[in-house]
């Protein structure tokens, strides 16, 4: 494949935002919990910070077609939805709707108009927007995320002063984004390529990874050419006891990309009671430290089947902490990678018309 450029043109690359009003960050920091209802890009960039920061206790991101749990005090619920047309949260939030109202309600949605927008003026709720110019999947540096993040005492201008000089980086030397190009995209590779992540923050930034890619690069250019390769999410080392039987001895018709944490220096494990033989060769061996163990142990036996011959699946692996700057790094490649790639191919990375055609159709159905 020839090289990529990356140029950063997409607004999104500013990693510029404005302050939350503090009244705002005081009456959300006020609250004991704070649940999100949203689908796709209005919840999964944010999961990668929630688990990074280790809040998923506090911060819970609900995406599934079932009535969230309503907790009786102290929960700000954050609907977010940029068109207010998102099928399956109207469908949540008229099952919460006796339980809501100014008090505990955040409307997160398009700042000027809407079905969400106007509902929430109508009834003077607090709002927040979302970046008119900017795609739900590409929304992690976001007013709403800077409030949520600001209330637990993190700091989003440290992040963002990462992301910009992670750009830069980029910008003169894209060749990690040739590496992905050229081990998953180029025209021979297989049609798909598995996502193996290991640890919650991993698993978060896979599965946004994921519809980042998919959604982004699945797509036709002006002469009707397909383009795209199918990521899929594989969790560890859960995995490892369902799927990797086929990788190893299947058709060998996908890549692997395995994400996992780096070694956590942390106190070893010590009991007081006598361990039984069978559990000594884990004596002072923490969580972290075998997950690390599992990760690395399947890495290693695909790259010495791959040097054999034995198999021969397109491999990369990313060893990075769930540190949140870290995270801020990967995320900045992976965006970056999106559109640097979708203008290899001359396709829109940014529209999502395949989408839209099934919401239209849901609409109908209703």
């Amino acid at each position: 494949m020839s090289a990529l450029k990356f140029k950063a043109e997409h607004p999104m690359f500013q990693y510029r935002l404005e302050e939350v009003p503090p009244d705002l960050t005081e009456w959300i920091s006020s609250f004991e919990r704070l649940l999100v209802l949203g689908f796709g890009g209005s919840v999964l960039p944010l999961r990668i910070f929630v688990e990074s920061a280790g809040l998923g206790e506090k911060i819970i991101c609900w995406d599934r077609l079932s009535r969230p749990p309503f907790f009786a005090q102290k929960t700000l619920y954050c609907v977010v939805s940029k068109s207010g047309e998102t099928l399956e949260v109207k469908a949540l939030l008229r099952d919460l709707l006796p339980d809501l109202g100014p008090d505990n309600l955040l409307c997160v949605t398009d700042p000027e108009r809407g079905a969400l927008r106007e509902w929430q003026t109508q009834n003077s709720f607090r709002s927040l927007p979302i970046p008119q110019e900017i795609g739900g999947r590409f929304t992690h540096f976001s007013v709403f995320h800077r409030a949520l993040l600001e209330s637990q005492g993190i700091s989003m201008s440290a992040l963002l002063d990462r992301a910009k000089k992670k750009r830069d980086a980029l910008m003169k030397d894209s060749s990690e984004l040739e590496e992905i190009a050229d081990i998953f995209f180029k025209p021979q590779a297989p049609p798909c390529f598995a996502l193996w992540a290991y640890g919650a923050a991993h698993e978060a930034f896979a599965a946004w990874a994921q519809q980042a890619l998919a959604e982004s690069l699945g797509k036709k250019d002006s002469a009707g050419r397909r383009y795209g390769k199918l990521p899929f999410l594989l969790k560890g080392p859960q995995d490892q006891h369902s799927v990797l039987q086929y990788l190893v001895d299947g058709p060998q018709n996908q890549g692997l990309w395995l994400m996992a944490p780096k070694p956590e220096v942390e106190p070893p494990w010590e009991s007081s009671s006598k361990i039984p033989k069978f559990l000594q060769t884990l004596s002072g061996q923490s969580l972290s430290k075998i997950e690390w163990i599992l990760a690395e142990s399947t890495y290693r036996s695909f790259l010495e089947s791959n040097e054999s011959g034995d198999t021969h699946s397109p491999l990369l692996r990313w060893s990075f902490s769930r540190s949140l700057e870290e995270m801020t790094e990967k995320i900045v490649v992976i965006q970056a990678f999106v559109e640097a790639m979708g203008q290899s191919w001359g396709i829109d990375a940014f529209n999502q018309p395949g989408v839209e055609r099934g919401k239209g159709i849901a609409r109908k159905l209703l």
